[in-house]
């Protein structure tokens, strides 16, 4: 079975809130080990760079606006290499952190300002060995203006070529962020809710809201406080705290609510959750949400599935272990006996 590990280094990944603006990107770079990975990327920054003393894109665009940017490919291996390029939007995963490294839906209503409506570039580049080469990315921003910005990450990836018989190959990758503005006009933030169902996540029971944060503007530092009650006896079932998450810009965050290793329990339920930013801004939300038995039957028999140790394929290997040494006893002793009696 042909198989694919993948070492993703984030060279600029996130959005954070630092210095008292958090629409900003953060250059975040991560030391990488460049005998193995054996290339390196760089932003080559226009004059319209916000920041200069920042390694990524940050640029003020204007509507109707074409440019062209370039990013550098250094091959420093020995071997030639051939390298991808996609540039995907930023969207918020699932532990509540703006991501970049996979071609994601965002809930962008005006599908023109879209970073794919945008860009257009290469999708593969081949470098020789100990050079560098420019990857011209062309910007088109729409001729109607927006608030906000645009967010999205240039990876580039190497694909190792296969060294051994099961096929496996690695794929490394490097994430550079892209931020385009057009004016310096701040955005009323807001926070809606979607939906609440019962759900897995990360191998336990939960419960998820769907939040979507329908503007164009990046929240970071984020604080959500949960509570949850049955709704008939007003019992306090499940009470939470989450801090520093992030929701990325026009995105919906799948936010899970760990159940502490309890299975879910048919009912009807209350649901507080109230979230607050580092700029003063808060949201709370009152919700009314039913567990069905089938809903909870399914969840709950999947983690225990999922949780369940293999006591069955345990007990199977201990016997096959038993029966393999026995018959090895058994052949040992015989071939023995048969050496025994031809000297005799």
């Amino acid at each position: 079975m042909k198989k694919a590990s993948y070492l993703l280094v984030i060279v600029l990944c996130s959005f954070y809130l630092l210095a008292g603006w958090d629409s900003a990107v953060q250059a975040d770079a991560a030391k990488a080990d460049e005998t193995e990975i054996g290339y390196h990327i760089y932003a080559i920054l226009p004059e319209n760079q916000k920041n200069p003393d920042s390694s990524f894109f940050d640029l003020q665009m204007k509507p109707g606006q074409k440019q062209t940017i370039e990013v550098a490919v250094a091959n420093t291996s020995v071997e030639d290499q051939t390298y991808t390029i996609e540039i995907n939007p930023a969207y918020t995963n699932d532990q509540g952190f703006i991501d970049y490294s996979e071609k994601k839906e965002t809930e962008e209503k005006q599908r023109e300002l879209t970073i794919d409506h945008i860009a257009t570039y290469e999708k593969k580049i081949t470098v020789p060995k100990g050079q560098t080469e420019k990857v011209p990315i062309t910007l088109t921003m729409p001729e109607e203006a927006y608030k906000g910005e645009l967010l999205a990450g240039i990876k580039v990836s190497k694909v190792k070529k296969q060294t051994n018989q099961v096929g496996i190959a690695n794929t490394y990758s490097y994430l550079l962020g892209l931020r385009l503005t057009e004016s310096d006009q701040k955005i009323q933030r807001k926070i809606g809710v979607k939906k609440i169902e019962p759900t897995i996540a990360f191998g336990k029971a939960s419960v998820a809201i769907d939040l979507i944060n329908p503007v164009r503007e990046a929240y970071g530092h984020l604080t959500y406080h949960v509570e949850i009650k049955n709704e008939e006896t007003g019992k306090k079932i499940n009470e939470k705290t989450y801090s520093g998450l992030q929701l990325a810009p026009v995105s919906t965050y799948h936010f899970s609510i760990d159940w502490d290793d309890e299975q879910l329990v048919a009912g009807n339920y209350q649901l507080v959750l109230t979230i607050e930013d580092k700029k003063d801004n808060q949201w709370t939300f009152h919700r009314n949400f039913a567990i069905s038995p089938d809903a909870a039957k399914q969840v709950n028999t999947v983690v225990v599935q999922e949780n369940r140790f293999p006591y069955q394929a345990l007990l199977i290997g201990i016997v096959g272990l038993i029966i393999g040494a026995i018959s090895i006893f058994c052949i040992t002793k015989w071939k023995n006996k048969r050496r025994t009696r031809r000297k005799l």
